[in-house]
């Protein structure tokens, strides 16, 4: 049996508390545990599985608030420490129920669902994912950097070329993925300078997006920080389509 990382407890719990009032974190993770997984058999397991992780598992849950802003991701929760014991309480977001629908959709759909966001930018975007997509699911050119005029020149429009992972909150994108997609990207920027020269310039401003339904490992987030990726995490990426308003109900049918 796998014992389940604090960080995946920690995901879960955004995806599924529900409580409106603050309670105790311990009983909290006793009924996600026991009502969202089949990890453990008895409740004897479970309260054995609590006692070992629950720092690690409140750990991981202040760090998402203390990181919220950086990761461009909202939490919908908020967490006290008093005298040893955690207390947790949660609020409704509407991203979390897009959330959900994300992770019932498939890879086809949110690969969509990407793209619909780069359109919405006002990106020309392709979608290129499938069992031969070479490491890179989508691309867009033409999305013009914020506060210039309609007349921009090539050299100021801004080309994404992304990766787009629909996982379950428990696989979480480690490092070597985004190792791999960073030389993916490089060579699908090298094929698109060569098939469309007339939007790709040897000096045209790239940026490397990977977006995920799940998470991102400590190491693949510190990673991708230093590399200077367009990382979102399925809360984040979320944010991103309701503050543009888009209506994913078409898009994730």
């Amino acid at each position: 049996m796998s014992i389940p990382i604090p960080q995946h407890i920690a995901n879960l719990l955004v995806s599924y508390g529900s409580n409106l009032e603050y309670s105790n974190l311990e009983k909290v993770i006793f009924d996600l545990l026991q009502d969202k997984t089949r990890i453990f058999t008895t409740a004897e397991e479970i309260w054995d599985y609590i006692e070992k992780y629950k720092i690690d598992i409140a750990g991981e849950l202040f760090e998402k608030t203390n990181n919220s802003i950086t990761d461009c991701c909202p939490v919908n929760f908020e967490i006290e420490e008093d005298a040893g014991d955690y207390y947790i309480k949660f609020s409704p977001l509407l991203e979390t129920e897009l959330l959900r629908q994300l992770h019932r959709s498939g890879a086809i759909h949110f690969e969509a669902f990407c793209s619909h966001i780069l359109n919405k930018l006002g990106g020309i975007t392709n979608v290129c994912g499938g069992t031969d997509d070479g490491g890179v699911d989508f691309f867009a050119t033409d999305l013009s950097i914020g506060g210039l005029p309609e007349l921009s020149t090539l050299g100021s429009r801004i080309v994404i070329i992304g990766q787009a992972k629909c996982y379950k909150n428990g696989n979480q994108v480690k490092l070597n993925e985004l190792r791999h997609f960073v030389g993916s990207a490089i060579k699908k920027v090298d094929e698109l300078r060569r098939k469309e020269n007339d939007k790709l310039g040897i000096l045209h401003p790239i940026v490397l997006a990977f977006w995920t339904t799940s998470d991102f490992n400590q190491e693949a987030k510190k990673y991708a920080k230093d590399m200077g990726i367009w990382y979102l995490n399925g809360m984040a990426l979320c944010k991103l389509a309701r503050d543009l308003d888009i209506d994913s109900t078409s898009i994730l049918a």
